[in-house]
């Protein structure tokens, strides 16, 4: 007897609703109750989930943008070279840099609304300040 899909319309609204969360595509996978393969296999064969996970991925993406704008507003320290390897990692098409074997160091400077500096830090994870 094949497996019953648990598959419903009504998946694609929760999934939006986690993405404006912050959710990983594990993350929405755990909480509607499914495996990640199976996740995988909705986005591939119902093309409304697949749409849903889209616009769930992007509300993901302001989620975590809206989480460092909060940050830097209320004067945060913030490590630079995590955060941007976190976003590189979770949003690679918006925030991918060039693999260049060339370069040595990369510095992220994260400035308040007044110009004075809030933290740098290298990618050997030390301070500059």
């Amino acid at each position: 007897m094949p497996a019953i899909s648990k598959y419903n319309t009504s998946l694609c609204e929760k999934a939006i609703e986690l993405g404006k969360e912050g959710k990983t595509q594990a993350q929405m996978a755990r909480d509607l109750n499914i495996g990640k393969s199976t996740f995988f296999e909705w986005v591939e064969r119902y093309p409304e989930f697949k749409e849903a996970v889209a616009t769930a991925k992007l509300y993901e993406m302001a989620w975590w943008e809206d989480l460092l704008q909060k940050k830097v507003i209320a004067s945060e320290p913030i490590n630079g070279f995590v955060w941007v390897r976190r976003m590189a990692c979770r949003f690679p098409s918006d925030y991918a840099q060039a693999n260049n074997s060339e370069e040595k160091k990369v510095v992220v400077e994260v400035k308040s609304f007044d110009g004075s500096k809030i933290s740098v830090k290298d990618n050997e994870h030390n301070p500059t300040e």
